[in-house]
């Protein structure tokens, strides 16, 4: 067993290996005792935090979510970064120029 986090702590431990499992073996695959697994706990103590499949599901759904916002918002502060997300973005719509007008505008 793992050591003893503080319960925020050991809340998103298991919500980072929630994260990994579903990665790994998708969502239809998620296992309660998977992630207690991954998470090195007890399928007692992942029940104490996420009562049934669904909850830890939307939680672990909206944590990755979180995460990924979080991770772009950091990366968008790079001005070369943010440039070149939207040199990408763009590039999508070369062959339409109609599209790609529209898009320049939402761009600008």
């Amino acid at each position: 067993m793992s050591m003893r986090l503080p319960a925020p702590a050991r809340r998103e431990q298991i919500l980072e290996c929630a994260c990994t499992v579903i990665a790994r073996d998708g969502a239809e695959g998620l296992r309660m005792a998977a992630v207690a697994r991954e998470a090195g706990v007890s399928s007692a103590l992942l029940h104490y935090y996420f009562a049934t499949r669904q909850e830890l599901l939307r939680r672990a759904f909206a944590h990755c979510e979180a995460e990924f916002a979080r991770g772009l918002d950091a990366r968008l502060q790079d001005v070369a970064y943010a440039e070149e997300l939207r040199l990408v973005v763009a590039g999508l719509f070369v062959a339409h120029d109609d599209a790609r007008r529209r898009v320049q505008l939402y761009l600008a």
